[in-house]
């Protein structure tokens, strides 16, 4: 990987730890009631920020509905993969999903530096 590259990972990998690595207190009520729309689909395009935004809704709603800690990585996968769509998608469809992908166990931090590479 080019400096700038890895330094962009880097970048994300320390984003998605400080966003959700840490358990936070289960989600009461009042969060349980609110309607907040889930992140735009990201569709794989080559476009630093777009992929920015889509990283930062997708990490802002995983707080806010309290879908944070290690116990809930493969639910972040899971949910991520719904917020894909179009080359986003199929890769998700093939890399992760598929009976023959060649990695059978994504962390999320993972999957996001996956889809920016």
């Amino acid at each position: 990987m080019s400096g700038y590259t890895g330094t962009l990972l880097d970048r994300y990998r320390q984003c998605v730890y400080e966003a959700v690595s840490q358990p936070g207190d289960p989600a009461g009520p009042e969060v349980k009631s609110m309607k907040i729309s889930q992140p735009k689909a990201y569709k794989g395009q080559d476009n630093i920020d777009i992929f920015d935004e889509w990283v930062n809704q997708i990490l802002r709603w995983f707080r806010i509905y309290k879908v944070t800690g290690p116990i809930h990585d493969g639910d972040r996968v899971m949910y991520a993969g719904a917020c894909l769509e179009d080359l986003a998608g199929q890769w998700f469809d093939q890399e992760v999903e598929s009976p023959d992908c060649t990695i059978r166990h994504w962390t999320f931090e993972d999957l996001v530096c996956a889809l920016f590479v």
